[in-house]
């Protein structure tokens, strides 16, 4: 029925994405999601009937052999080592993938693996290769033997199969090795037992096994293939529904599309609820339901994570796509009822979704208890935390895609009544406070947020920043973000103090001592077995007996498991009641009797007493006062006193027992308590002084209250016992600290993941070509200045503060091994001289671990151990008999005094110190002490997270800080582009341009700088614009003037010549001067025959060229050739005269300068022309002087006019050419005139160098 349910539905969503408008071209998710879908029904049926329980079989026994080979590869190396080592333990290094064992005459001599060592005699039994149980666990054991120097060496590798332990917990699990099985659910047994055989490459049984069904599935690798492939279906047909709706979208169809994602992607969902997909599959802890579980929506943290993530994709599309489905219905026009009515509803769906942020860490909290969001308490971030992390995200995401969409559309449809807005975001704000469940804190935390924000929204118009890029976008963001992070971190803080209430009434009813009844009985059965004992009994009638034998068969034979979780002491008592072994010192049997012995003690076992009394234990305490009888006579006493055991903070192993009957209550950390009975304080432990820093009289009271009370910054909550007892806890809690804290980190995940956001918008515009504006560039650059530092600064005091830690640790702990040796070596040093001190060595050892809250290990120099202050390590198997053999290297081999190691049982890492202890008298090696501890994992969490707290809380101040000044100092840094922005535009080539005015030498100085030139080089250009306009309409018209002048000239020329000829006879014969009218004319026809090709060659005059040449040489050349019209000479200082310019245009110039100056000498006056040549300033400098009649004060500023000329014959263009190739070539030509003295006409042009 679900199969063809499921069918149905993705037939009905196949002919909906076709239907449409879903063409070929788009069809490529669809398709990949039908392909992909078909191979994930090939794989299950390849699965199903290929790979068989046979073949599952065939692969362990290939695995077994692969390792087999190499472990017989590793016995070779370890006997080339061993050739060549002289300490075998320093000398032989090895891969650490199996243990590796070496006897040498019954006697081990390596080991690689401390936590088990066989025993020679089980290795001498079976073959070569055979199978080893040891407890719970099986091992294949490959041996060997090989003669080294002289000497016999039995050598063996276990291979583990199966790991098992005689508890299991969260650190101690079944395993197998994976290199062999798929998975734990297989029975492994001996050759014999029933099964399946494994055997060797040579047909020799090794073991059975026996696969069960889970091994089958979990072993199969299609169900990863399968949740891959279902991925891949999921995300191929969601992709087509997202396609589909974005067409839609885009065609202004919003609705349609809307209710394809909303049908398409919540039935994909549903199907996956419905299904239990993937946990069904293949189980994981994100979709484990006893992690999390809020609803049948909710069932697991990763429906939780998938349902917020289709909230997103839902929330983007509507957030698209919204302002093309306005724009298109700008001609719908609602009536103002309807405006307001909706506007209404679009505020309460913005305040719906802020209230979500608050539900959401409410659901976190009440519906798992295994992790906490507060990051001022701890910051060590596990899965789960980081899963709900991103929950977070997402819904501050979907916060801000549909409050902006809401209260957008909200302020349009009432932008004409903007009273009626305010008011109805006032009172929309203040519903949270009348119709919500949650207490009243949290109510008054979501109305005033809100009403925050819409005024924040209103004042700076941030809804309409979205459609461009720029600052105010970021301030949009981060003020939206400010307010999601605030809201979470105040919802942090309030579930927090919660769940701190819910810890402290666990730990005031586990102070609250009830009896153990079960234990009472076991310990009644175990006093009377011990009375009836009659070795027990022997050994108090016989003073020659070993007393400590007595003890150890007490604690052995007759005290059952149930007391692993109470320290037992055995004391023993003569037939006089006074001490007699193991006794603290001034203690005998009737001060216990008559102190403990009473009614109020008693329990309903005979002398069997319950002690009640309040103490610095606090712990449960039974006395069992046992008799002990032979032949009828009275030979002395046992006493049991048991007390319910202190977790040793430094101890790594009591968490590795199982079935604890009675679990200890956990103070929280930071936190005091006080007793109270009849209104005075009975005991009190802790770091607060509940007489100095409480007024009890007035507060005693308020603390039984539900939520108890805080009073500057701590907790007091309290709660009435039993018999008037009033217990009253004390925790700090910081509220403004802890508020900040969580805001500072949720602020600052906020913004990196926008900013990263920006970052990858900004960089696919930049792939596609597109440009990103100026104000993006800087803000996104400002925000990379201000987030890396912290990811330094941060990720550097993490390392500081971890290394320096790790050192302080370290060296505490090699302290206190130090100590601890100091106090063991008189002890230890007896024992090796006699080994009969053993008891002795032992209570000493078991004394300095309870005062010292440590555990202890101690070894002989052969790496044997000796004794232990955790007997029940060794039994359970948890701790061995030989020492870790890294240690036995540096402390025995290398001679090192001290090392630290890092070791496991099972899942539990932990770290262990091993020290040397020498002999005082001659100081050779006697002894290894070890001390395993936890590396202080969460106080190490601790301090960092204080660390990176306040560097986190200093970067949101300062980032807030400087949101708030960049907002007003943005328009201060942007006036310069705005005012630059503003005269470009104003910039024309009509009107004059004036400069910008700019007083400061920076960036924008120079940007100010640059324009200014600008614009005068726009002046130059337009007056070179001009001129250059002018010069042609110039050479247009002389070009016309030309033609038109030299059309008549030529018939009138020719016209006159015939007249002479006709004239010549009559001339002769009247003897008359005929020709001088003529002469005249043809004169005057010639000249004006000339002007007009002055002015064609003007006009037709070409672009000058940009040529190297010797302007010496020119100016020879000219000088030269117009030597023999009148006296010119030439002046040339020495130097080289290269320069860029038209060598013939240059000389026309020097020739037309020295022409006119000899016409502009008077008739009674000698031309006397003199051009000169230098090099001043660097430049060449030509001067042509005459001794003419000088320029015309009137007329000079009309000298390089065009068609301006003062001789009757001129044309006027001759200056006018030398004035333009002068300037062409980059220099400049002036003259300096003297009335009646004569003109100097100057051309400066740049040097060439070289």
């Amino acid at each position: 029925m679900g199969n063809d349910l499921c069918s149905g539905y993705f037939s009905l969503l196949l002919i909906v994405s076709v239907k449409e408008h879903l063409k070929i071209r788009y069809n490529s998710f669809l398709l990949a999601g039908l392909l992909t879908f078909l191979w994930g029904g090939i794989w299950l049926l390849w699965e199903a009937y290929y790979v068989t329980p046979a073949k599952h079989y065939e692969r362990i026994e290939q695995a077994v052999h692969e390792e087999l080979e190499w472990s017989v590869d590793l016995l070779h190396e370890l006997k080339a080592q061993l050739t060549l080592a002289q300490d075998p333990h320093s000398g032989v290094r090895l891969p650490a993938r199996y243990p590796i064992y070496v006897y040498n005459q019954g006697s081990l001599v390596y080991w690689s693996e401390h936590q088990l060592v066989p025993s020679i005699h089980d290795l001498q039994q079976g073959d070569s290769v055979f199978l080893y149980e040891e407890g719970e666990s099986q091992y294949l054991v490959v041996r060997d033997r090989f003669i080294l120097r002289q000497q016999s060496l039995l050598t063996a590798v276990l291979i583990p199969l199966r790991g098992d332990f005689q508890v299991n917990n969260a650190y101690l699990q079944p395993s197998v090795n994976d290199r062999i099985f798929a998975s734990t659910e297989v029975t492994l047994g001996p050759p014999e037992a029933t099964g399946v055989l494994i055997e060797g490459p040579s047909g020799l049984p090794y073991f059975t096994a026996n696969l069960e069904n889970g091994y089958l599935e979990e072993g199969l690798p299609g169900h990863w293939v399968l949740l891959y492939l279902g991925t891949l279906v999921l995300f191929s047909w969601g992709g087509a529904l997202g396609r589909c709706a974005w067409r839609l979208g885009k065609a202004g169809n919003l609705g349609k599309g809307l209710l394809v994602l909303v049908l398409g992607w919540g039935g994909l969902r549903a199907i996956m609820l419905v299904s239990q997909l993937p946990n069904t599959l293949v189980p994981t802890p994100l979709f484990e339901p006893l992690i999390f579980y809020s609803s049948a929506w909710n069932p697991s943290l990763g429906d939780l994570l998938l349902n917020l993530l289709v909230g997103v994709v839902w929330s983007l599309y509507v957030f698209n796509f919204y302002p093309k489905w306005m724009l298109q219905r700008r001609q719908w026009v609602l009536s103002r009822r309807n405006s307001f009515i909706t506007a209404v509803v679009l505020q309460l769906l913005a305040i719906s979704v802020l209230t979500i942020l608050v539900m959401l860490v409410e659901s976190l909290y009440h519906n798992s208890s295994v992790f906490s969001l507060d990051t001022y308490s701890s910051f060590e971030f596990s899965w789960s935390r980081w899963v709900s992390i991103a929950g977070l995200v997402q819904a501050a995401l979907i916060y801000f895609l549909i409050s902006h969409v809401s209260l957008r559309i909200s302020l349009k449809l009432t932008e004409g009544n903007l009273v009626f807005f305010i008011l109805t975001s006032f009172l929309i704000g203040s519903l949270p406070l009348f119709l919500l469940p949650h207490p009243l804190p949290l109510r008054l935390l979501l109305s005033v947020s809100h009403w925050v924000y819409i005024i924040l929204l209103f004042r700076l118009r941030l809804t309409d920043t979205l459609s461009q890029v720029r600052y105010s976008t970021f301030l949009y963001f981060f003020v939206n973000l400010i307010i999601s992070a605030f809201v979470m971190a105040y919802g942090i803080y309030f579930y927090e103090m919660e769940r701190l209430i819910q810890q402290k009434q666990q730990f005031a009813e586990g102070l609250e001592i009830e009896n153990d009844f079960l234990g009472e009985y076991l310990l009644d059965e175990a006093g009377n077995k011990i009375a009836e004992d009659r070795y027990i009994a022997s050994h108090f009638s016989n003073p020659l007996l070993p007393k400590n034998s007595v003890v150890e068969k007490i604690r052995k034979v007759h005290m059952p498991d149930h007391f692993e979780s109470y320290d037992v002491n055995v004391y023993l008592f003569d037939q006089e009641g006074e001490a007699w072994y193991n006794t603290p010192q001034g203690l005998n049997f009737r001060s216990l009797r008559d102190n403990y012995a009473v009614q109020s003690y008693a329990t309903e076992f005979p002398d069997l007493y319950f002690i009640q009394e309040l103490d610095a234990n606090l712990s449960e305490r039974y006395l069992r006062l046992i008799e002990i009888k032979r032949e009828g006579f009275l030979v002395g006493y046992v006493v049991l006193d048991l007390r319910l055991k202190k977790l040793q903070p430094n101890s790594v192993y009591p968490q590795l027992f199982g079935k604890q009957t009675v679990v200890q209550p956990k103070l929280p950390e930071e936190s005091s308590y006080a007793i109270f009975q009849e209104g005075g304080m009975v005991f009190h432990t802790g770091s607060f002084n509940y007489y100095q820093d409480l007024d009890l009289e007035k507060n005693l009271e308020a603390f039984i209250q539900p939520d108890g009370m805080l009073l500057q910054g701590i907790h007091h909550w309290g709660e009435e016992q039993r018999g008037g007892r009033l217990i009253v806890i004390s925790t700090p809690v910081r509220p403004f600290s802890r508020i900040v804290a969580n805001f500072s980190f949720l602020y600052l995940i906020f913004v990196s993941i926008t900013l990263l956001s920006i970052a990858v918008y900004a960089v696919r515009f930049a792939l596609r070509g597109e440009q990103i504006n100026y104000a993006t560039k800087i803000q996104l650059y400002l925000n990379l200045s201000f987030f890396l530092p912290l990811l330094v600064v941060s990720v550097t005091t993490v390392s500081i503060i971890t290394s320096a830690y790790q050192e302080e640790v370290t060296e505490a702990y090699f302290y206190r091994a130090n100590s601890i040796a100091t106090n063991l070596g008189e002890e230890l040093t007896r024992y090796v001289k006699n080994p009969n001190e053993k008891s002795e060595l032992a209570a000493t050892l078991s004394l300095l671990a309870k005062h010292t809250e440590s555990d202890l290990h101690l070894y002989n120099t052969r790496g044997e151990l000796i004794t232990s202050s955790q007997i029940r390590m060794q039994e359970n198997g948890f701790l061995s008999d030989y020492i870790n053999p890294y240690a036995l290297a540096e402390i025995r081999e290398l001679q090192n005094t001290q090392t630290i190691l890092d070791e496991a049982i099972g899942e539990l890492d932990y770290k262990a110190v091993y020290l040397g202890i020498s002999s005082y008298q001659s100081g050779q090696l006697i002894g290894v002490l070890s001390i395993p501890f936890f590396d202080a994992r969460q106080e190490l969490g601790k301090e960092v997270g204080l660390v990176l707290t306040s560097v986190m809380n200093i970067f949101t101040v300062l980032f807030l800080l400087f949101l708030v000044a960049s907002y007003f100092l943005s328009g201060v840094l942007t006036f310069p582009l705005r005012l630059i922005t503003q005269k470009i535009k104003r910039t024309t080539l009509s009107e004059r341009n004036e400069p910008l005015e700019w007083n400061t030498h920076d960036e924008i100085g120079l940007m100010v700088g640059e324009y200014n030139r600008m614009v005068v080089n726009l002046e130059a250009s337009k007056e070179a614009l001009a001129r250059s306009e002018k010069e042609s309409a110039w050479r247009e018209m002389a070009k016309q003037v030309a033609h038109e002048i030299k059309n008549p000239l030529t018939p009138m020329k020719l016209t006159l010549q015939h007249m002479r000829r006709k004239l010549g006879d009559q001339e002769q014969r009247q003897g008359g001067n005929l020709f001088a009218p003529i002469d005249s004319l043809l004169k005057q026809v010639d000249t004006l025959s000339d002007i007009a090709t002055s002015f064609s060659s003007f006009a037709k005059m070409p672009v000058p060229k940009h040529e190297v040449f010797d302007l010496e040489e020119v100016i020879g050349v000219q000088v030269t050739l117009h030597s023999k019209d009148g006296n010119v000479g030439s002046e040339i200082s020495p130097g080289a005269y290269r320069v860029l310019g038209d060598e013939k245009l240059m000389g026309r110039i020097i020739s037309n300068l020295i022409i006119n100056g000899i016409q502009s000498v008077p008739a009674e006056r000698e031309p006397m022309i003199s051009v000169r040549l230098s090099q001043p300033n660097g430049n060449v400098l030509a001067e042509v002087q005459d001794n003419g009649t000088g320029i015309a004060e009137e007329i000079q500023n009309k000298v390089f006019v065009p068609n301006f000329s003062t001789k009757y014959t001129g044309s006027g263009i001759g200056l006018a050419i030398a004035k333009r190739g002068i300037e062409h070539a980059g220099g400049r030509i002036w003259f300096e005139t003297e009335q009646g003295k004569g003109t100097t006409f100057f051309i400066e042009l740049p040097r060439l160098e070289g």
